[in-house]
């Protein structure tokens, strides 16, 4: 068979043009199609940058700043409170517990005697002096007091009555008056007489404040004495005995003026002052 062929078929067979024509007619062998190129991250939200790369870097943190790691991280309690603090604590809190016990005090006393306790104005109170030469100082006082019953339902008795005369924390003198009674509204002048030196203040006569109230009449022209009193009532209505109370009455701050230093009388500043009631 193979003697059979042509001349012509071996002419083809190493014709170069005949090869190239038969691989121009052929289709190349199909291969897999490449994967189709990469597009990218989705669009972002609206008002995003649209690419992470879009992003600005994080300024350097300024100098001296040092960033806090877990390593770091200590647990620090509340700040100590020093000594000071606390006793200031201590002493708010007591002043408020006084306060509002003597406000407690003040409204049970209201509720209690309502306005049947007395008042007592100090009137008038008069200084002559009789001599301020060693050994010690010479003079008198004369104090008024006015007692007002306020209550139109009970009467008052003072059974006691006694009056001190009082400089800087320094008793003068003492006196007493009789007993008396108010009824319903009524009201009543009580006189006491101070003297010094006298037999019951001994003690006081040539003390150092004794100069001081000579000095303050010549250089000032004024001097200020308290009266302090103490008084035993008794309430009673329609004849009966309803309580009984002692009073301690403090008049502060009289203070005797007189005209020039070269008077020996003084008087009272003011026509009347108001007087200070606590009830035991």
């Amino acid at each position: 068979m193979g003697e059979g062929k042509t001349k012509d078929d071996f002419s083809s067979e190493g014709d170069p043009k005949s090869e190239k024509s038969v691989t121009e007619s052929q289709p190349p062998p199909q291969a897999y199609p490449y994967p189709p190129t990469y597009q990218g991250y989705p669009p972002s939200y609206p008002g995003y940058p649209n690419s992470r790369n879009q992003y600005i870097p994080a300024p350097p943190p300024p100098p001296g700043y040092y960033q806090t790691t877990a390593r770091n991280f200590v647990l620090v309690g509340p700040p100590q409170r020093s000594n000071g603090y606390k006793y200031a604590r201590i002493f708010l809190t007591v002043m408020i517990i006084v306060f509002f016990g003597m406000s407690v005090m003040s409204l049970l006393s209201w509720l209690i005697y309502g306005s049947d306790m007395p008042v007592i104005y100090a009137q008038s109170l008069n200084m002559t002096v009789f001599s301020a030469d060693n050994p010690g100082l010479n003079a008198t006082w004369n104090a008024s007091v006015i007692v007002r019953n306020p209550s139109h339902k009970d009467d008052v008795q003072y059974e006691y009555v006694q009056a001190a005369l009082v400089y800087q924390d320094h008793i003068l003198d003492t006196n007493y008056t009789n007993p008396f009674v108010l009824g319903q509204t009524d009201r009543r002048i009580v006189k006491f007489m101070f003297v010094m030196p006298n037999p019951t203040e001994e003690k006081v006569v040539g003390a150092p404040w004794e100069k001081e109230i000579e000095h303050e009449r010549s250089e000032r022209g004024s001097i200020r004495f308290d009266l302090k009193i103490i008084v035993n009532v008794v309430f009673s209505r329609d004849g009966h005995h309803t309580k009984s109370r002692t009073l301690r009455i403090f008049c502060a701050d009289l203070e005797i003026v007189f005209p020039s230093p070269n008077d020996k009388v003084g008087k009272l500043n003011e026509d009347y002052k108001e007087c200070i009631i606590l009830s035991d």
